[in-house]
């Protein structure tokens, strides 16, 4: 349902012409409008209906915290210029991202959901000897010696008599 709005979930309002709205707001806009004669409602029209389906799917959930945990989600989210609420959000987004999609237990079909983010991980210490044999070499080798190339001696002999056109007096000669 991208249709490049943005919608705040806590405030419930939408991003519409640089300022956010809430429904109550896009709504008195639209009757304002009407009521001024301009019937050109259809953006503010869209932008609403885009808040109320965003809105409609939303389900709260509680999460406690202890209060050093607390204080320190504060602080990470105010640093991010966010609420605790919005960072919570995109922490629990970015985490369920992380995850292989969820397979049906009676079918073992995917259950849908996002794609996995690739992971890779890093690490700096030794492998061990069955790790090393199941490495893949990063950088190829380099060829120590040129592919031959074979040309067909017909293509080097032919000549422009051979196409029909003559070159004098072409596109490309330059006039003098």
């Amino acid at each position: 349902m991208d249709s490049g709005y943005q919608v705040d979930i806590e405030r419930e309002a939408i991003l519409f012409d640089g300022e956010w709205l809430t429904t109550q707001q896009l709504a008195n806009k639209i009757k304002s409008m009407i009521d001024s004669q301009d019937f050109r409602v259809g953006a503010v029209g869209a932008a609403l209906e885009h808040l109320q389906n965003s809105l409609k799917d939303v389900k709260s959930y509680t999460c406690k915290l202890l209060a050093e945990d607390a204080a320190r989600l504060e602080r990470h989210a105010g640093q991010a210029g966010k609420s605790a609420e919005a960072y919570i959000r995109q922490a629990v987004q970015a985490y369920l991202a992380a995850q292989p999609p969820l397979q049906d237990e009676a079918t073992g079909q995917d259950t849908g959901g996002t794609v996995p983010a690739q992971l890779t991980t890093i690490t700096t210490e030794p492998a061990s000897a069955e790790e090393a044999q199941q490495a893949v070499e990063l950088t190829a080798k380099k060829n120590e010696s040129l592919p031959k190339v074979l040309v067909d001696p017909a293509l080097s002999q032919k000549k422009a008599e051979d196409t029909g056109q003559e070159l004098e007096g072409g596109w490309f000669k330059k006039k003098d």
